[in-house]
């Protein structure tokens, strides 16, 4: 792996990624009980309109819990959870 590029490196980490995930059999078109009601106390909690338990692999967001709304998988570029990360201050 010395001779890779930065970009088949992350290409590596990100079908590591999905291997694990697949190795994990989570079914990411039904919502968790236990994680919904952990999204409900979290909309409750924050006066938050909505909230929402993911879970990526390489390229997709995949919403595992929500509460208020409803999400479609997201390319994980496009998402909320990404913009936060690369935000090096606080989100008011």
């Amino acid at each position: 792996m010395a001779n890779q590029s930065t970009e088949e490196k992350d290409l590596h980490k990100a079908a590591n990624r999905v291997r694990e995930l697949n190795n994990l059999t989570l079914d990411v078109t039904e919502h968790d009980e236990v994680l919904q009601s952990l999204s409900r106390l979290l909309t409750m909690v924050t006066g938050s309109k909505f909230s929402q338990v993911n879970i990526f692999d390489g390229s997709t967001q995949y919403t595992i819990a929500s509460d208020g709304a409803l999400f479609p998988p997201l390319p994980k570029n496009n998402t909320f959870c990404t913009y936060t990360l690369q935000k090096e201050a606080a989100l008011e």
